[in-house]
């Protein structure tokens, strides 16, 4: 009987506490996890493995908390194992209910910047399995909205791509698109305006979204990359028909009012047609020419680029010599 009303007054302690307690563990049935955790001794040689780990864990969280408080950043190690636990058991609800206590303590603590924005895509992950499309959307607006401050393109990049597909893939083709634009300003940032990692969003963008959707300066950015990738992959980098396209983006570019971009093309295509041309005979002037292809060599340093610059300027060395020659006789 005294046992009975132990647990009674325990239980009454426990349920006092949780009430007035803005961080209470978000237990499904609280009393019955307190009861078999807390109050009766279970014979744990009978428990599997990842019952004894989860118990464990309950057991250390409430230490946490009865040591430095329900809000303490302390318990938050202990709330992320127990999310991992539950996503492997494929206990979704729990882990969700975890991770949102996890976000409120951060956010109680001033806890900010990418630590909080992985929560909060995490969180997304867990509100999907949960069929909450909605729920997950805006928590992948809030850890982009954390990654834009911090200025971390790569991880803003990872979000977006995964905010896209969910988008894409529930049919909210209109929210999908107008995230793509985001994603596409994002991609040039990251890897460049004429990248791969760009033209296999656009790709990926036309395939789910359907092409008549997709605006017409996209589709036609879309096939200038594909037109330029496929040159520099089957005829070179610098071949003349490289260049040609470069031009063609470079237009494309000026006109969309990326004046820089433009140049930077129009600069790139100019020395891939002057190295074609300095690679011929010998001409008046082709030791400026060769000096100046072997600068451009030199700065872009890819593959070879600094042993051809080199020969380069030897080879405008030796064409100096003789014509200096020449006109000594």
């Amino acid at each position: 009987m005294l046992l009975g009303y132990g647990i009674a007054i325990a239980i009454i302690i426990e349920w006092w506490r949780r009430r007035k307690d803005r961080f209470k563990d978000p237990a499904a049935s609280w009393m019955t996890d307190f009861v078999r955790e807390e109050l009766l001794l279970a014979d744990e040689s009978r428990l599997s493995p990842d019952a004894k780990y989860e118990r464990f864990l309950k057991r250390y969280n409430r230490q946490w908390r009865d040591k430095y408080g329900s809000e303490s950043v302390y318990r938050l190690t202990t709330i992320a194992s127990l999310v991992e636990l539950y996503i492997e058991q494929k206990r979704f609800y729990e882990a969700r209910g975890w991770q949102q206590l996890a976000i409120h303590i951060m956010e109680f603590n001033n806890v900010s910047g990418e630590k909080l924005a992985l929560a909060y895509d995490r969180m997304a992950e867990l509100e999907l399995h949960m069929g909450r499309v909605r729920e997950a959307s805006f928590c992948y607006r809030k850890a982009a909205s954390m990654y834009r401050k911090g200025q971390n393109l790569e991880a803003l990049a990872k979000n977006l791509s995964a905010h896209f597909d969910v988008l894409a893939n529930h049919g909210m083709h209109k929210e999908a698109l107008s995230l793509s634009d985001e994603l596409v300003d994002v991609f040039e940032l990251l890897y460049g305006p004429i990248s791969m990692p760009l033209e296999q969003h656009l790709l990926r963008s036309e395939s789910v979204l359907h092409r008549d959707n997709i605006p017409a300066l996209r589709k036609q950015l879309l096939q200038l990359l594909l037109a330029l990738h496929v040159s520099e992959e089957a005829l070179g980098k610098d071949h003349s028909a490289v260049a040609a396209d470069l031009r063609r983006l470079a237009s494309f570019f000026a006109l969309s009012g990326k004046v820089a971009v433009a140049a930077e093309l129009s600069e790139r295509a100019r020395m891939i047609v002057l190295l074609n041309k300095v690679e011929g005979v010998d001409y008046p002037g082709i030791e400026r020419d060769l000096a100046t292809v072997a600068d451009w060599l030199e700065s872009r340093n890819q593959d070879a680029d600094r042993t051809v610059a080199f020969h380069m300027r030897k080879r405008a060395e030796r064409i100096a010599e003789k014509r200096s020659s020449k006109s000594k006789r």
